[in-house]
């Protein structure tokens, strides 16, 4: 009796809620599929744009500062449309330590003028990149020169960051990346103001190291 009674009743159950038992499994399909996507919720953020690397930038909103992975909008030419102390809008989502950028959009500056007045910039290292100010645009890299393929020069660094740095050789500057001398270490192995020697050769505007020594001679004490 009480066997039959409860195969009635697991008989009784499919039947009765069969459409709503399958709306629930629907839903339940849907929404694991989509719980991934929602893990990270969209951002945006209006901030001014303190450093410049080639992949991306940081920006201080006035009441903090985000490091943002800009790889997904420019690629690894940040610096050839993102400058320094740039008023900018950026969208996109947390990951981890840094903000992935979706897109990237410039402002007038009177949008940021609050901002600016407590943004104070300064030439030293920090543990992540260097000024920022002095990773130049295409438009500010030093050509190269004709005939100069290859060579040695000696200088002060102007600014660091991760695979490169800015040297003042005394009559010009030079865009330097040394990521085949220091990987993507650069700042822990060179600061601001050191006096350098380096040799290399050209790559288009960029001279390619090969070899980055510090030197102390008569050349950069000026």
């Amino acid at each position: 009796m009480l066997l039959s009674a409860v195969f009635e009743f697991n008989l009784d159950i499919p039947m009765k809620y069969l459409g709503k038992l399958a709306l629930l499994f629907v839903a339940g399909v849907m929404l694991a599929i989509a719980f991934p996507y929602m893990s990270y919720a969209q951002d945006t953020f209006t901030g001014v744009v303190e450093q410049v690397w080639e992949d991306g930038l940081r920006v201080n909103t006035g009441d903090r500062t985000f490091r943002i992975d800009s790889w997904d909008v420019y690629g690894d030419n940040t610096p050839d449309n993102v400058a320094m102390g740039d008023c900018v809008t950026v969208a996109g989502e947390f990951s981890g330590r840094e903000f992935d950028a979706f897109s990237i959009d410039a402002n007038e500056a009177s949008l940021c003028e609050s901002i600016n007045s407590n943004v104070s910039v300064n030439s030293s290292v920090s543990n992540e990149v260097s000024d920022a100010n002095a990773v130049p645009t295409a438009s500010e890299a030093p050509a190269a020169p004709a005939g100069d393929a290859e060579g040695s020069f000696t200088g002060r660094v102007e600014a660091v960051w991760e695979d490169g740095l800015r040297l003042d050789t005394g009559n010009r500057t030079i865009r330097v990346d040394s990521w085949a001398v220091y990987g993507d270490n650069t700042p822990q192995n060179v600061a601001v103001g050191d006096c350098i020697t380096m040799t290399g050769e050209f790559a288009g505007r960029t001279f390619d190291a090969f070899s980055i020594s510090a030197d102390e001679s008569a050349s950069c004490q000026s």
